[in-house]
């Protein structure tokens, strides 16, 4: 199951699979490209460098650690994110628990203009849905302070809609962020509260939360 399931991230199976679910061969070369960052990659929720364990490091790489992730997205604004997470626990040494998780099914308009699901696999039944939004808490149980970054996996999006943006935007209070957060391509990304993401994201883990994590 799983070789089968690593075969999905192929942009050769790729392109078949989104071109058939948007009805259209075109549109799967158009979306998926043989060359660039737009494809769909193995998005770990828990970083590998976020380990220092070999043990630990090879399992981050399996199934229930990953979730298709926009390349334009995973190698630019998430993957600046998790290294300012690490910086920031380096540079202030602190212990950091964090949380990652996915929301919704992100889409693109089919052969007829109509916004489709994309699924990494889809034969008959569909299965690996390509999430909307990508989430990460970084929490300090010591202070019981919390911050949620948030990230738009969908680089074809110009202007995501409420489905997309989960909270509010409150990035110009985390001085240690360093993303491009309006830049579309390397996705559009936003800092929340946790109480207000918590909201919105009912899945997300119950923390006692006081304060920002600035």
């Amino acid at each position: 199951i799983n070789a089968e399931y690593m075969g999905q991230y192929k942009r050769a199976t790729q392109i078949q699979t989104v071109g058939a679910l948007l009805g259209s061969s075109e549109l799967g070369s158009k979306y998926i490209s043989e060359t660039n960052d737009y494809f769909l990659s193995k998005g770990h929720l828990a970083a590998k460098s976020d380990f220092m364990l070999g043990a630990q490091e090879y399992a981050t790489f399996l199934y229930v650690n990953a979730a298709p992730q926009w390349q334009t997205f995973n190698g630019a604004n998430w993957n600046t994110m998790e290294n300012n997470v690490r910086s920031y626990a380096a540079n202030n040494r602190v212990e950091l628990e964090i949380y990652t998780g996915t929301q919704g099914i992100t889409t693109l308009p089919n052969v007829n203009n109509v916004e489709t699901e994309l699924y990494l696999y889809a034969d008959g039944s569909k299965y690996i849905p390509v999430p909307k939004i990508f989430w990460k808490i970084v929490y300090n149980a010591n202070t019981k302070a919390a911050v949620v970054f948030v990230g738009v996996n969908n680089p074809y999006i110009a202007n995501p809609g409420s489905d997309y943006n989960v909270c509010t935007d409150i990035c110009s209070k985390i001085s240690w962020i360093s993303w491009k957060a309006t830049d579309q391509v390397k996705g559009y990304s936003y800092c929340c509260e946790y109480a207000d993401f918590k909201n919105s994201v009912a899945d997300a883990p119950s923390l006692s939360v006081n304060s920002l994590l600035t």
